[in-house]
């Protein structure tokens, strides 16, 4: 017979986050609090919350939204930290030992179900098409489109109230976030993004455009005005302040603010994160994800390949990433999430 919930959670954090910082603490805690006000909700114990796994999908589902959305207590303070360390990282490790717990309680009878269940997460699997509106694009063209769309939320809302401050300029303003979301777009991760040099942004005659380092990719002109017009800025007006922040003017296609001698991952992180929390505040329903980013440029290249490609979906995926069957099959499913859609009232 399964016991009835008990909401103390305190012989919980005594055993299995004695040592835990404030930090981690904090979101534990918001986690217990967040499965008190689920359990409350429903109208039915622990127990059967848990049989059927929708505590574990929620919790899941929300950290993995709140991930993309901003940087951690400790940036905010001013102090350095690893942005990747938000809810979604203490969050796996908190359901295993939660569950443990409550099989120890003897809340639950499925101790072994719900472990193998717990190992299936991962923001990928979780990926509904509620959560790939929100970072999803259908183009690049769409991701500059929304990029400019916030820009002129944030600096015409600046013009009207300070001094000599201009309305924003798509063609000058925010060339910064359009550069890391045209690489991201492309497949280039953060480590990659900052080796790159000016020069790797190339033309080959008038038609061919492409990435040369550090793997070579082929570009629109849409993406490489875009890039050289970024690559002749020495400037641009941050989000949200409007504060203008001078380049550290060298040979990389990323540079540093002026006061720092390089660009690390971190920097760019914190300025998408400075990004979207301004999206947020205004209500916009997108957000800007490295991952995702390189997830749709991905998918809009394989629907241009399957056009005029005979092979079927997954083995286009086996000959584009060079992958094997069982990787290009996880593909093909998050691939016909995104075709769905953004391409349903086509098909």
């Amino acid at each position: 017979m399964v016991k009835e919930f008990s909401m103390d959670y305190k012989s919980f954090i005594a055993k299995y986050y004695k040592d835990a910082n404030e930090y981690t603490l904090s979101y534990i805690e918001f986690f217990l609090n967040q499965v008190k006000k689920m359990v409350i909700e429903a109208k039915r114990t622990m127990g059967e919350t848990a049989t059927d796994k929708e505590i574990f999908t929620t919790l899941f589902e929300d950290a993995n939204n709140i991930q993309i959305l901003s940087y951690s207590a400790k940036y905010k303070r001013g102090k350095k930290s690893d942005i990747g360390m938000t809810k979604l990282y203490i969050l796996k490790p908190f359901l295993v030992n939660f569950v443990d717990w409550l099989n120890e309680q003897e809340l639950i009878e499925n101790y072994e179900e719900l472990n193998k269940f717990i190992s299936t997460l991962t923001p990928e699997n979780m990926l509904s098409e509620d959560n790939m509106s929100q970072t999803y694009f259908k183009s690049i063209e769409d991701v500059i489109k929304f990029i400019d769309y916030i820009g002129e939320q944030c600096f015409n809302s600046l013009a009207k109230t300070k001094k000599n401050f201009d309305f924003y300029d798509s063609t000058d303003d925010l060339l910064f976030t359009k550069a890391i979301a045209i690489l991201s777009w492309n497949g280039y991760t953060y480590e990659q993004m900052i080796q790159m040099k000016k020069e790797d942004v190339c033309i080959r005659g008038n038609t061919n455009y492409f990435i040369n380092k550090p793997t070579r990719k082929n570009i629109s002109f849409f993406e490489y005005r875009i890039l050289k017009n970024f690559i002749q800025s020495d400037s641009h007006r941050g989000i949200p302040s409007g504060r203008l922040i001078k380049y550290n003017n060298n040979e990389m296609l990323l540079r540093p603010q002026k006061a720092r001698s390089e660009m690390v991952p971190n920097a760019i992180v914190c300025h998408l994160a400075r990004f979207n929390e301004y999206a947020v505040k205004v209500g916009s329903p997108l957000l800007l994800s490295q991952k995702s980013l390189a997830r749709s440029g991905f998918y809009a290249l394989l629907h241009e390949n399957c056009k005029y490609n005979t092979d079927n979906i997954t083995q286009n995926i086996m000959r584009m990433k060079n992958c094997d069957y069982s990787q290009a099959f996880k593909d093909r499913q998050y691939y016909e999430k995104w075709l769905k859609m953004f391409y349903s009232n086509e098909q």
